[in-house]
């Protein structure tokens, strides 16, 4: 995070804050609202933000902040992850809003949302009984209740906490209002869906609007817009399980436990089957993309590369030459082999055996030849050993005397 004079609102003349971190649980509008303030940063104050998106670990958040060039930096946290993670970074931003909604319309997005990270989207078959079990409370919404589907799916997925895991994910705004409340500016759903940002807008200290868009890799996440749906899918033992049994938690956030849900329902397919749907061929194309990506890549580096041009005459000699050389050493590797292949085929045409057959006569006849002209070998006396040097030299005196005494008359 940038350091030095704080961040200022040129239309308003307003200290813009140092860092902005959205908490939410899952399916409570943090997407919408991440991108609602990025938005209002670039479009009343130039500030273009990248931010960080639902960072897996508070190692990413650190990272983020210590490196970003945002002039504002903007942070989006599901409220699990940062419960399990303890929040250690929570302080490093003066802005924070936890955004929660009601948490039974919760229970329902929750639902419809989380399957694709249950089943994979190989597993045909699963994902057949998950969209079936979807089928049948639209075509007959009190023929079971939520319970039971979030029952039937812990099944299918080998997941037995489903259900309690569930509830409690509706319920992580309340249990971070009981404990620290005034440390998190609350902000209801409903001000996003309608639009209401006054009392946002007042908290940071400049105008966030709803005219905004999602971007186009996070738009598969939204569903229906609204908010009061669970009328329309909670039975009798949803709103005892979801709501009555957790009533202390409601009032925290102020919604009502004992609400009854509506007497007609009807639930529409979009925001239900076909989007449970949607959220499997989702992950279907995103990894055939994935797929598509890796291939290119691996295409790409599998190609030789292309040869440099050449850019001069004088260049232009040397590789021709270079390849008549080339040509050449070809041509002649190539008579090389010929000629091998041939004595290859001499060889194997006449076996060696035969060849030491003729070489053994051959030997025989010089020798038969030899001992007919020579007649029998003599055996060859053997010279006499040398004298020493001592005893040549002795010999060499006495001729000397001998001489002498002749030539004196002796």
């Amino acid at each position: 995070m940038s350091s030095g004079t704080p961040n200022r609102n040129p239309s308003a003349g307003n200290e813009l804050p140092k860092g902005i971190l959205i908490l939410g649980a899952a399916k409570s509008g943090t997407t919408a609202l991440f991108y609602a303030i990025r938005n209002a940063l670039a479009t009343g104050h130039g500030l273009a933000t990248t931010g960080l998106f639902e960072p897996r670990r508070a190692g990413e958040v650190v990272e983020y902040l210590t490196s970003t060039s945002d002039k504002v930096p903007v942070v989006k946290v599901l409220l699990g992850p940062l419960l399990r993670d303890g929040g250690s970074f929570v302080e490093r931003f003066d802005k924070r809003i936890v955004i929660y909604r009601d948490p039974r319309d919760n229970v329902v997005s929750r639902v419809c949302f989380m399957l694709k990270k249950l089943i994979g989207p190989r597993e045909e078959k699963k994902i057949e009984q998950v969209l079936q079990l979807f089928r049948e409370k639209e075509q007959s919404p009190d023929s079971i209740s939520i319970v039971g589907m979030i029952r039937q799916m812990s099944l299918i997925t080998d997941r037995p906490n489903l259900l309690e895991a569930v509830r409690s994910n509706s319920l992580l705004p309340a249990k971070i209002k009981r404990e620290s409340g005034n440390d998190y500016f609350m902000m209801p759903y409903d001000d996003l869906v309608s639009g209401q940002f006054d009392p946002l807008n007042k908290y940071l200290g400049f105008a966030v609007s709803a005219d905004f868009e999602v971007a186009e890799q996070h738009a598969f996440v939204v569903r229906s817009k609204s908010s009061g749906a669970w009328k329309d899918w909670f039975l009798e033992e949803d709103v005892q399980f979801f709501a009555r049994d957790v009533a202390d938690d409601f009032r925290i956030l102020g919604f009502d436990p004992d609400v009854e849900p509506n007497a007609r329902r009807s639930i529409d397919p979009k925001t239900s089957s076909e989007y449970v749907a949607s959220q499997f061929q989702h992950v279907q194309e995103k990894r055939r993309r994935s797929k598509e990506a890796q291939q290119v890549l691996g295409d790409e580096q599998k190609e030789p590369p292309a040869p440099a041009p050449v850019k001069d005459e004088r260049r232009q000699r040397r590789l021709r030459r270079s390849q008549q050389a080339e040509a050449a050493a070809a041509a002649a590797a190539a008579t090389e082999t010929g000629r091998s292949e041939v004595r290859a085929a001499d060889a194997t045409a006449r076996p060696s055996s035969a060849k030491k057959e003729k070489s053994a006569r051959r030997r025989l006849r010089r020798k038969e030849r030899a001992a007919a002209t020579k007649g029998p070998r003599q055996p060859v006396a053997k010279s006499a050993p040398r004298r020493p040097d001592a005893e040549k030299g002795a010999a060499r005196k006495v001729r000397r005397r001998e001489r002498r005494a002749s030539r004196a008359g002796i």
